[in-house]
């Protein structure tokens, strides 16, 4: 084999292993861990420096109720220590190597921003055709701040939704979203569909997976509460699609950098846009 196909085949062994390797669950969370504790410490810092809560994620909010169903779960950091256990013990679980890969991080990065182009082009078609602000559909992803009290949730009405349209604020409901709504509507809802339609209902793995997919997307739409309109239901579910198929295909890293980074980027370019017009 001369020198060039040599050079040929460890270029592709290479990039079949990064395909591989992105995938696993450690990689993942040390990939994710930043975003984790900066979402976390970051809003610690907000309501220190504001002496206001933001508005509660409600992928936060469906997680903390269902943690109520078996018992009191009233910590602030539960959902991010919840990632991290489900993350750490599915590594325990499929044996993958314990070595952590900084280069593989950076590439997961840079695919993470090209996979994020489709969906800032379609989210700008789709918010030209149907006059909506990308801040606004921020909003439909939280909800007044709530409190969990024992075996109940207090809504403190005093809190304004409208908090989210600070710079400060939005960019940390962005990556909090990335981060949470990936763990209930892919993680989560596309495993519990997929076991029902492929392990109780038997049907075949691919109608499941399509299953999964429909239906996590579908609940990923109906979740936000603009949804009510049919455009709006259409879009979120089209977002709920794409993530998912990212998921599924790349990995959940992969998927919740994906998220993260479009929040932001739409966020900072309405921010700076509302500055550009006063």
């Amino acid at each position: 084999m001369s020198k060039t196909g040599r050079q040929a085949q460890g270029e592709l062994g290479a990039m079949t292993s990064y395909w591989e390797r992105s995938h696993w669950p450690l990689q993942a969370l040390i990939f994710l861990l930043p975003l984790i504790l900066l979402y976390e410490l970051g809003t610690y810092l907000y309501v220190r420096a504001y002496n206001t809560q933001l508005p509660n994620l409600q992928a936060e909010v469906l997680l903390s109720k269902f943690l109520n169903l078996f018992g009191e779960a009233s910590g602030v950091y539960l959902p991010g220590l919840i990632l991290i256990i489900v993350l750490f013990c599915w590594h325990i679980v499929r044996r993958d190597p314990w070595k952590p890969e900084p280069k593989l991080y950076l590439l997961m990065y840079i695919e993470s921003f090209l996979l994020t182009i489709p969906l800032l082009v379609f989210a700008a078609i789709f918010m030209r055709e149907h006059a909506a602000s990308v801040t606004s559909i921020l909003q439909q992803a939280t909800i007044p701040v709530e409190t969990i009290q024992g075996d109940t949730l207090s809504i403190e009405t005093n809190v304004a939704v409208s908090s989210a349209q600070s710079w400060q604020a939005g960019l940390l409901l962005s990556i909090g979203a990335g981060i949470y709504e990936e763990l209930v509507y892919r993680l989560i809802l596309i495993a519990i569909i997929h076991t029902i339609l492929v392990d109780l209902i038997s049907l075949p793995p691919y109608i499941g997976a399509i299953g999964a997919v429909l239906g996590s997307s579908l609940a990923f739409g109906y979740i936000h509460p603009e949804a009510i309109s049919l455009g709006m239901l259409l879009f979120y579910t089209t977002a709920g699609i794409y993530f998912a198929v990212i998921y599924l295909a790349r990995g959940f890293g992969i998927v919740v950098a994906t998220h993260v980074l479009y929040d932001i980027i739409a966020v900072s370019s309405t921010f700076l846009y509302s500055l550009m017009s006063d």
